[in-house]
C-alpha cells in the first residue's frame, strides 16, 4: 500500500510529511512552521471521534438555549415566529425550523485526509498553537469549512464542520478591504444576545431594524426578518459574535486590528453559507455560532492589534496546486459549488453598488471592544 493510500488510514505527523516528501510543492515551506510547533511533535488524525448522535445533542443543545432565550419574551417570540418564520405557531416550530437550518456536521475521514494534505503547512501550524485538552479553529476558504480541531497529548484530530460564508470580494489582510483576512488569529470580544438580536449597528441602518419591549421592560433591538423573501432585510450582526485579532506568537502576523471589525457571528442570510458573500465576516447560522461557543476560549487583548492565549484560529485559502494534491475536489461534501474564483466574481455585484449585500458586518465598519 502507497504512501497516499495510508494517509487515509493513518496519523500523519510532521517527520512524516517532511520525510515521505508529501505535498512536494507545499513541504518546502515548512521551515517557516512556528517555533511553538517546531518543539511540540504533533500526530494529525484524519478522523473525527464525534459520533452523530453526539453532534445532534450538540445541536439540540444549541436549539434550546436560544429557543429558551426568548420563550419568556412575549414580544419577542411572537415576532420570531411572524416575521423570522412565517407559518410557524409554537416553540416546538421554531425548533424545527432552528434544526433545518443548521449546517454542523461530523466530518468523515476521506474529507478529513483532503484537508490534511490540501493544507498541511498551516495545520501543522495551528496544532502546535493548540494547548492539550484544548480547542483550534481551521478555516478552510476554498470549500467555505470550518474546522473544530481537538488536542489530546499529542494527538491533534477534527471535531466537527460548519459551513460559513466569508468576503465575496475573497481574502486579504488589508483594512477596509471587504474582504476576509487570511493567517493566524485569535478571539475576543464575545458577545451573546437572544435569536436574532442585533449586536452590531450603526444609525444610517437603524430604519431598518426594530426594537422590541423585553418582559422586565428593557428594550432590544432586532433584525426584522430571517427568511429569504423578506429582502428588506440588510445581513446584519445577530445572536452571538467573535472578535478575529491577530494572535501573538504567529511567525507572520495577518496585521488583523479591532478597528477592520472582522467577526465569527450569526446571520439573517443563512441562506447564502456555503457561499463567499460576507463584507470580510465569517458569517454562520445562529444555531451553528452558538454551538461554538462550547470550543471557544477568548483571549486577552493588547491594545488593539494582538491577542494573547485563547483558541487559535487559522483561516488559510489553498493554492491551486495544494487542492489538486487533495484529489483537486474543491467542493464541499455537502454540496457541489462553483470554483472560488467564479463565486468570487458572482459576488462582487451584492458587495458594490446598489442592492449590496454588506451591511453591518463589513470590513472597515468595527470599533473597539
Amino acid at each position: 500500500m502507497g504512501f497516499w493510500e495510508n494517509i487515509l488510514k493513518k496519523p500523519l505527523t510532521r517527520r512524516q510529511v517532511i520525510e515521505k516528501g508529501a505535498l512536494a510543492g507545499v513541504v518546502a515551506a515548512i521551515p517557516g512552521v512556528t517555533v511553538e510547533a517546531r518543539q511540540v511533535e504533533v500526530e494529525m488524525i484524519p478522523t473525527s471521534r464525534l459520533s452523530q448522535k453526539e453532534l445532534d445533542a450538540h445541536r439540540d443543545a444549541a436549539i434550546k438555549s436560544l429557543v429558551d432565550g426568548i420563550s419568556r419574551h412575549a414580544n419577542v417570540m411572537r415576532h420570531i415566529l411572524s416575521s423570522f418564520y412565517p407559518g410557524s405557531r409554537t416553540e416546538e416550530d421554531l425548533s424545527r425550523k432552528l434544526q433545518e437550518e443548521s449546517r454542523m456536521r461530523v466530518p468523515q475521514s476521506e474529507e478529513c485526509a483532503r484537508v490534511m494534505r490540501q493544507n498541511t503547512t498551516k495545520l501543522l501550524e495551528l496544532a502546535g498553537s493548540i494547548e492539550d485538552g484544548r480547542h483550534g479553529l481551521f478555516l478552510q476558504g476554498n470549500t467555505q469549512t470550518l474546522y473544530v480541531l481537538k488536542r489530546t497529548g499529542r494527538t491533534v484530530s477534527f471535531v466537527k464542520a460548519y459551513s460559513v460564508s466569508t468576503a465575496g470580494r475573497g481574502f486579504g489582510n488589508q483594512l477596509k478591504s471587504g474582504k476576509t483576512p487570511l493567517g493566524m488569529h485569535g478571539l475576543t470580544a464575545a458577545k451573546e444576545g437572544l435569536l436574532g438580536e442585533v449586536l452590531k449597528w450603526d444609525d444610517l441602518n437603524s430604519k431598518l431594524l426594530v426594537n422590541i419591549q423585553l418582559a422586565g421592560g428593557a428594550w432590544k433591538t432586532f433584525v426584522r426578518g430571517l427568511t429569504k423573501g423578506n429582502r428588506d432585510r440588510i445581513p446584519t450582526v445577530v445572536t452571538n459574535s467573535f472578535m478575529l485579532v491577530s494572535r501573538s506568537g504567529a511567525k507572520e502576523s495577518p496585521g488583523t486590528t479591532t478597528e477592520r471589525g472582522i467577526l465569527f457571528h450569526g446571520t439573517n442570510w443563512g441562506d447564502g453559507l456555503g457561499e463567499p458573500r460576507s463584507g470580510g465576516c465569517i458569517r454562520m447560522s445562529n444555531v451553528d455560532v452558538r454551538d461554538l461557543k462550547r470550543y471557544i476560549d477568548v483571549g486577552h487583548l493588547r491594545g488593539d492589534s494582538e491577542v494573547f492565549g485563547g483558541t487559535p484560529v487559522m483561516i488559510h485559502l489553498a493554492t491551486q496546486e495544494e487542492m489538486i494534491m487533495g484529489k483537486g475536489d474543491q467542493a464541499s461534501p455537502e454540496k457541489k459549488t462553483e470554483p472560488q474564483k467564479e463565486l468570487m466574481a458572482k459576488n462582487m455585484s451584492r458587495v458594490s453598488g446598489k442592492g449590496a449585500e454588506i451591511g453591518f458586518d463589513f470590513d472597515g465598519m468595527g470599533k473597539k471592544p
